[in-house]
């Protein structure tokens, strides 16, 4: 069989040729592992092997509905939507919740940065130690489930609203409130944790 050069295949070149050449799939499993691997670890916290499962059943749950992608959707948000809502059914199921605080997979500029967004480069509320960054990651997960997965989809899967409202199939105009809200409710709890010390 021929190389086939994965970045080169549009969306719907995508779906059609695996739908095809079930070979050919391994491209969608090429382009969107490690970006939903880190997607579902941030979403839900669960250990790596958690993660590596919620994963596997996505691409499982992928490849038998690609027959039913619609052409007019992005492949991307398409792919995000069935890996939420993996996700979610996994935290659902869960029992007990044993977050993998200590695993930050995506490093400290990812936070940094989100925390310059929710600060509006205030300095007085910008992140300066490892702890900050675990207690973020630990506020972030304490949030509402669809709160939790709009902050995670705009920081750091870097998604902009429109896509976020096609992912979690709500409003765009909720997006913004969701987030404006997360923002409000985590900034107050980085104050008052820093007026403690």
């Amino acid at each position: 069989m021929p190389v086939i050069d994965c970045q080169s295949l549009s969306d719907q070149e995508l779906v059609e040729e695996s739908l095809k050449n079930s070979e050919i799939f391994r491209c969608i499993v090429e382009l969107y592992e490690v970006r939903l691997r880190k997607y579902i670890f941030r979403q839900t916290g669960f250990s790596r092997s958690e993660v590596e499962d919620v994963l596997q059943e996505s691409f499982i749950a992928i490849y038998r509905n690609l027959n039913s992608f619609d052409q007019n959707l992005k492949l991307q948000n398409w792919i995000y939507r069935i890996v939420h809502n993996k996700a979610v059914d996994c935290m659902r199921k869960r029992t007990t919740l044993n977050r993998a605080k200590d695993a930050l997979m995506g490093g400290e500029a990812d936070l940094e940065s989100f925390m310059e967004a929710l600060s509006s480069a205030n300095a007085e509320t910008q992140v300066h130690t490892q702890e900050e960054l675990k207690w973020l990651v630990d506020k972030i997960n304490d949030l509402p489930e669809e709160s939790r997965a709009v902050m995670v989809l705009r920081f750091w899967e870097e998604k902009d609203y429109e896509e976020i409202s096609d992912i979690l199939k709500i409003p765009v105009g909720s997006v913004g409130s969701l987030i404006n809200r997360s923002r409000k409710w985590l900034l107050k709890e980085l104050k008052g944790r820093r007026s403690e010390r």
